[in-house]
């Protein structure tokens, strides 16, 4: 009586099932021998299956229900362990799955503005000059009160008087 029921619901239930467990089955299988997933959530798969091969149990098998799925139970919680501890990008990675960024260029490249920017510190508002001189830095303007004693002799456009950093020829 039950085989009439169970052929039909397997047959029916068969082609949309089969194929997620087998991707299931490969994501396990990848997971346990990726060197990127911790050794311990690793272990917890192949120490499930040797539980549920050997002849101790928890639960005595002699417990109604509990005693007979209680290897079910652990080799089912060992399969959640591992792909729920397993770091989202390497799972989406054995699953081919295409991670969409968050990134605003990503999502919408023609309302992204390229330029560049630059910080202006109190000194350079206060006095109106910029350390900056054709995209390179010019130690003129802030190694002066920095470091009073360098000495810049080989640098074109800088003079030296008594010993230190006075001013620049190229302002």
């Amino acid at each position: 009586m039950l085989y009439r029921l169970a052929f039909p619901l397997f047959y029916f239930l068969a082609p949309r099932l089969l194929p997620k467990l087998i991707k299931f089955a490969r994501l396990v299988w990848r997971l346990t021998f990726d060197k990127r997933v911790s050794i311990f959530l690793r272990a917890v798969v192949p120490l499930a299956i040797l539980y549920a091969i050997s002849p101790l149990d928890l639960i005595p098998d002699r417990v109604p229900i509990l005693g007979r799925f209680d290897d079910l139970f652990i080799l089912g919680l060992a399969l959640l362990i591992l792909t729920k501890g397993a770091p989202p990008w390497i799972v989406d990675e054995h699953m081919d799955r295409v991670t969409e960024s968050e990134r605003p260029e990503d999502k919408d490249p023609e309302k992204v503005v390229d330029g560049s920017s630059r910080l202006i510190d109190n000194e350079e508002r206060q006095t109106g000059r910029s350390p900056l001189r054709n995209g390179t830095l010019c130690p003129c303007s802030f190694l002066q009160d920095q470091v009073p004693l360098l000495r810049l002799q080989h640098l074109p456009g800088h003079r030296e008087s008594d010993g230190a950093l006075s001013s620049c020829s190229h302002d």
